[in-house]
């Protein structure tokens, strides 16, 4: 039996479950990291969302959707809210249409030796993993909803990725031929 590579496993399992439609544009929701994504989809994402800014955000997707790709809540447990990040995950999954497909990257990896001390005080990669493995689960609960876990990448500040890691995270997150870059 050959060795399967995972990246190249998710890239057609999403290709299979968007399915060949050019109907129905993409969406993004998230926050700062989202917001720096330029393609040709509908970028809903604002730069220091929290996850309750997600929840409004998430009212504007088209019921024409094809694909919603949800990032975020690493500025709520900057803000104290870890506690809350799942209730609104639930929320912001009911609230997207039902016939849209959605990628789940949950909240994202931060590189820990630049974060700032304060940072350190209040997220881990081991307490985001843990986050992440509980939305994941609320994800794969919903029909056509697939978790996306993203890979560690560099950041200019602990947090936020560089040019260079934005497009890496843009050609990983959304499955070529959905959406074009745009310069």
């Amino acid at each position: 039996m050959c060795p399967l590579n995972t990246r190249f496993v998710r890239y057609f399992a999403v290709v299979l479950l968007v399915g060949c439609s050019e109907q129905g544009p993409t969406v993004l929701l998230g926050d700062s990291i989202m917001a720096a994504i330029k393609s040709d989809a509908i970028n809903l994402a604002v730069s220091g969302a929290t996850l309750a800014e997600i929840c409004k955000q998430a009212r504007n997707v088209p019921a024409s959707a094809r694909l919603v790709v949800v990032e975020g809540g690493i500025n709520d447990i900057r803000n104290g809210r870890g506690a809350q990040v799942i209730a609104y995950y639930t929320v912001i999954l009911a609230t997207i249409p039902g016939n849209a497909s959605v990628r789940m990257l949950g909240v994202l990896p931060v590189e820990e030796g630049k974060l700032a001390p304060e940072w350190l005080s209040v997220t881990t990669n081991e307490k985001i993993s843990e986050l992440n493995r509980r939305i994941f689960a609320l994800c794969r609960a919903r029909p056509n909803c697939l978790p996306h876990p993203v890979s560690p990448f560099e950041t200019t500040d602990g947090i936020h990725p560089t040019a260079r890691a934005i497009e890496e995270v843009r050609k990983e997150i959304i499955p070529v031929g959905l959406v074009q870059p745009r310069p």
